[in-house]
């Protein structure tokens, strides 16, 4: 936040979403629509268990008060693994995890997921376009070909 000012993106809000029905948030850039998605989701299980994957994925404590769009594309990226782990998933899916990236920072992000596989005893489908980097790394591959 500019100079150290914390502001409430969202207070007591609540809504009703039937089964079948859609519902939609609408709002200006940055007026704290992602928070109750995030909510819903099971996303904001409370910062303590944030803070502590934010090592764990090679980023430093700063990012927890940094803005989106104020942090390149491998520390979101890295963000983004953190936000998953903090649901302790047994079904880990990684589409494109490395996609974008530069080699040290796909290292350190596969380093951190093999981590938390080995640790956890996750299973892992992994999707993307290197091959090298995935049969290396999965234990078994599918050469997908798409519709005959």
């Amino acid at each position: 936040m500019p100079g150290g000012r914390r502001v409430a993106a969202v207070t007591d809000a609540r809504f009703d979403v039937a089964p079948g029905a859609c519902l939609t948030l609408i709002g200006e850039s940055g007026c704290g629509k992602s928070v109750p998605a995030s909510a819903l989701l099971g996303l904001l299980p409370g910062n303590a268990r944030t803070a502590e994957l934010v090592p764990a994925v090679g980023l430093t404590p700063d990012l927890l008060t940094t803005r989106p769009h104020e942090v390149s594309d491998g520390r979101l990226q890295r963000a983004c693994l953190a936000r998953a782990l903090v649901l302790r998933p047994r079904l880990l899916v990684c589409d494109e995890m490395t996609a974008m990236l530069d080699a040290s920072t796909g290292a350190a992000l596969v380093g951190a997921v093999e981590s938390y596989r080995s640790a956890n005893g996750a299973a892992l489908p992994a999707v993307g376009h290197d091959r090298i980097l995935l049969e290396r790394w999965c234990d078994g591959t599918v050469h997908w070909d798409g519709p005959a």
